[in-house]
């Protein structure tokens, strides 16, 4: 019995095509108390816009945070809720306690695919975030704070 070329490369899994799965495209929110929500507003939608240009319409978008009440992260869970966009909070104090950097942020960095950093002139912890960030080769988007 003999088989046709097609019903060998079929049988074969190493050349059965698969459906390419776009993983959710995570963006972490870091940011001073003290920014204009316009532009933390605009920020999410420019990364929005330049996610479904790069993949498409069906691509599912996370705002990661630190869970802070007030300034960039609070506009940045809005968005969210506004917009149907998923929201991956991570509890936790400050970024440095005694010197080290808190456990949160390593953490959230391992997944977060950009950074949208609204830093202030005094703002350690974010200007921490972003240089975190930098370093491990996410792209981090200085936004401004006013």
């Amino acid at each position: 019995m003999t088989t046709s070329l097609i019903e060998a490369e079929a049988s074969n899994p190493a050349t059965v095509c698969r459906l390419h799965v776009i993983p959710p495209q995570r963006i972490l929110v870091t940011g001073t108390s003290d920014v204009d929500p316009r532009l933390v507003r605009d920020a999410l939608t420019d990364a929005w816009h330049d996610l479904t240009m790069i993949y498409g319409p069906a691509v599912r978008m996370v705002v990661m945070h630190g869970d802070e009440a007030a300034g960039a992260v609070a506009v940045a869970r809005d968005w969210a809720a506004e917009h149907g966009v998923s929201e991956e909070p991570h509890a936790g104090g400050g970024i440095y306690r005694h010197g080290a950097p808190v456990a949160r942020v390593p953490a959230m960095l391992e997944h977060a695919d950009m950074c949208l950093a609204f830093i202030g002139p005094d703002d350690r912890p974010a200007q921490a975030t972003a240089r975190l960030a930098r370093r491990a080769g996410i792209p981090v988007r200085y936004c401004g704070t006013a």
